[in-house]
């Protein structure tokens, strides 16, 4: 408990059809020029998961003490998201696909009275 090195652990999402290997490679730099950021153990990014809606990457790090977590999450997510949009990548978000079995008549305008002149 005296120990005042904090884990790190963030996840990172990303469109379907972006380059994962520039995703990685951007988020290892990010990680290298932070100033929160230990460079022993050295951070790691893993490509873990095919989600729903994007390609999950997590990052784990390291930080000297507690004091600067937050400060460096801030930070690690405003550093990452300048170098995505930097890169052409999109940050994922839900994207889901609607089907409408029944009820369209009433979109169509199927059954509505028609006023003559």
């Amino acid at each position: 408990l005296s120990d005042t090195t904090n884990r790190l652990l963030l996840t990172v999402g990303i469109a379907y059809g972006s380059d994962t290997r520039m995703a990685r490679e951007i988020l290892l730099d990010v990680l290298a020029k932070n100033e929160f950021v230990m460079e022993d153990p050295v951070p790691k990014v893993t490509f873990d998961l095919f989600g729903d809606s994007s390609l999950n990457f997590t990052i784990r790090a390291f930080l000297s003490n507690m004091d600067n977590r937050l400060e460096a999450i801030h930070t690690l997510h405003q550093q990452i998201d300048d170098r995505f949009k930097e890169a052409g990548i999109e940050i994922s978000f839900p994207q889901r696909d609607l089907h409408i079995r029944s009820g369209l008549e009433g979109l169509t305008g199927a059954g509505q009275k028609t006023v003559q002149p």
